[in-house]
C-alpha cells in the first residue's frame, strides 16, 4: 500500500503515517498477552505536503479530539482481534475525519420571530397563569 486514498481529490502518501502496535486488553483469552493487536496510527498533519493550508486547518478543527500537541492526528483501534483489521479500522477513522473537513457548513442566519407568534405565546402564558390562579386555595379575610 503506497498511498491511502481519501477521495478523488486527496490521497495521503504512506510515508507520512506511522503505525505502531501494543498489547490489547479485553477479550481474547491468552492471545491478549502474546500478540500486539492494538494499533496506533499517527499522521503528521502539520508536516503533510499533500494538503493545502486551508484544508489542513479545517481537518485540525474537525478532528480536534484526535489532535496531539505536536499537530499529529492519533487514532487507535482494538475493535478486532487481528492487527490488519485494526489497521484498516484506523485508516477508516482517519478517512471519516478528513471527509468531514471537506463538507463546508452553511452559516446559520438569524431569523426574527413574527409578531403574531409572539402575541399568541404571551396569550397562552396569560391563560395558563389564570388557570393556575383559580386552582389556588381561597383565603378568608374576616
Amino acid at each position: 500500500m503506497k498511498t491511502i486514498i481519501i477521495n478523488e481529490n486527496l490521497s495521503i502518501p504512506f510515508h507520512e503515517i506511522d503505525i505502531s502496535h501494543a498489547y490489547a486488553g479485553g477479550p481474547g483469552g491468552q492471545n491478549v498477552n502474546k500478540l500486539n493487536t492494538k494499533v496506533f496510527l499517527r499522521w503528521h498533519l502539520s508536516q503533510s505536503i499533500s494538503l493545502s493550508e486551508d484544508l489542513r486547518l479545517r481537518i485540525a478543527q474537525e478532528a480536534r479530539s484526535y489532535l496531539t500537541k505536536n499537530g499529529d492526528l492519533l487514532f487507535s483501534s482494538t475493535r478486532f482481534r487481528t492487527q490488519p483489521q485494526n489497521i484498516q479500522d484506523c485508516i477508516e477513522k482517519l478517512r471519516k475525519e478528513i471527509e468531514k473537513a471537506f463538507v463546508v457548513k452553511k452559516e446559520r442566519r438569524k431569523t426574527k420571530m413574527p409578531r403574531g407568534i409572539k402575541e399568541r405565546i404571551l396569550k397562552q402564558k396569560k391563560q395558563k397563569g389564570e388557570k393556575k390562579k383559580w386552582r389556588s386555595k381561597v383565603k378568608n379575610h374576616d
